[in-house]
């Protein structure tokens, strides 16, 4: 077997060193005097060719795996500087990439592959898409700057959803009353979970990390509130400052109630909504987008009326945010004034007012809201959305 070989001094350490270029047929007399003029040239910058191999192998080695590097910058840039939803919503995004590349090299992920990989994404999911794209500019971005890659692929790659439109699904009465009786066939912490997210209009990623520490007042009548800790609020750049006060309806307090007095027989950690899949942790906020999904797939009723309402649920299928959504239209319509449903949205007007001089958190006024709004669902349940019996509460300020 004949090998072709480049001999040179090294210029520092002054030995003779060899490098091998290829074994003959596989490389021939051209293309080795190639490859020997390529090193001649390298040389003259001062670089070994020999070193430069030893260098690749040693890159080769430690080179950082997919899985590895999405951990680190889940965990060294979104948790320490972004909400709880967010880091959420990210590590989520991340998923998908995850199933494909995780034992993949990063510096192997070409352009191409990311192109392609957003593609298939679209079809499945075209807002998702754009957001994993974003995601994964972010995370190579990070490898660049922390020096584990040379380049990053996501270079002028554009969104793959072209046009994102606005969501404004808002679910009817029909279409309340029908998934909230076909939640009783789900599991107790997902259907609790999503009813608490339609009576109090928090985000689907706040209502699965919910623990027990944040609950106050539970047993109180018309007291109890949840406590939604500054890290887990959306958008902190907004000089949010201390919990997100959400006042609990006491129909919201007695699922509560209910869904934690089950859970001591089947897990021991302090998460209001458990996973029975994975013992000891919260649900994953996807979690509820799959058991709605379920629900919406096993429908059936043989009243004519809502056969119809259960094609229209469907063909336009709702997702636990269009529950959030909901909630804000249903306070709206009940007369809410727009400060107060804000307030409990969380949502922030952002201006130097709201940052820096108005400090009233408006609990008062969050509490009257969504006790108007839990008992006018009480009506929808029952097939009334009249509102003879509704009492606003009485109270001082807070």
């Amino acid at each position: 077997m004949k090998t072709w070989t480049f001999r040179y001094r090294d210029r520092i350490s002054g030995k003779v060193e060899r490098k091998t270029l290829g074994r003959f047929p596989d490389v021939m007399l051209a293309r080795a005097r190639d490859l020997a003029d390529a090193d001649r040239v390298a040389m003259q910058t001062g670089a070994s060719p020999q070193e430069l191999v030893r260098q690749a192998r040693r890159a080769e080695r430690t080179a950082i795996l997919f899985g590895t590097l999405a951990d680190r910058y889940l965990e060294e840039v979104v948790r320490p500087n972004k909400g709880a939803s967010t880091h959420a919503a990210e590590r989520s995004y991340l998923v998908s990439a995850r199933s494909e590349w995780a034992e993949r090299k990063a510096k192997d992920i070409t352009r191409q592959d990311i192109i392609d990989f957003l593609d298939r994404r679209a079809k499945v999911a075209p807002i998702g898409a754009n957001r994993t794209r974003t995601v994964l500019a972010a995370l190579f971005g990070f490898a660049v700057d922390k020096a584990l890659l040379e380049m990053t692929p996501v270079v002028k790659i554009a969104k793959p959803t072209k046009r994102e439109r606005a969501k404004d699904r808002v679910l009817s009465d029909e279409e309340i009353r029908i998934l909230w009786r076909a939640l009783d066939g789900v599991d107790p912490p997902l259907a609790a979970g999503l009813r608490v997210l339609l009576l109090t209009g928090q985000r689907p990623g706040q209502v699965t990390a919910m623990d027990a520490g944040e609950l106050h007042d539970l047993q109180g009548a018309k007291k109890a509130t949840w406590h939604i800790p500054i890290e887990k609020r959306k958008d902190t750049r907004a000089n949010k400052r201390g919990p997100h006060v959400v006042p609990l309806s006491v129909m919201a307090s007695e699922i509560i109630k209910t869904v934690i007095a089950s859970k001591r027989e089947h897990d021991k950690s302090s998460w209001v909504f458990w996973s029975y899949r994975n013992p000891g942790n919260a649900l994953d906020r996807h979690s509820l987008s799959r058991a709605l999904q379920r629900v919406l797939a096993n429908l059936q009723s043989d009243d004519p009326n809502e056969t119809k309402i259960i094609e229209g649920l469907r063909a336009d299928r709702p997702t636990p945010h269009d529950f959030r959504r909901t909630c804000a239209t249903q306070m709206a319509a009940l007369g809410v004034a727009r400060e107060d449903r804000m307030a409990v949205l969380d949502h922030s007007e952002g201006d130097v007012h709201d940052a820096h001089y108005d400090r009233y958190d408006r609990l008062r006024e969050k509490r009257i809201a969504l006790e108007k709004w839990a008992r006018r669902l009480q009506h929808v349940l029952v097939g009334s959305a009249h509102l003879d019996n509704v009492i606003e509460l009485q109270g001082s300020r807070r």
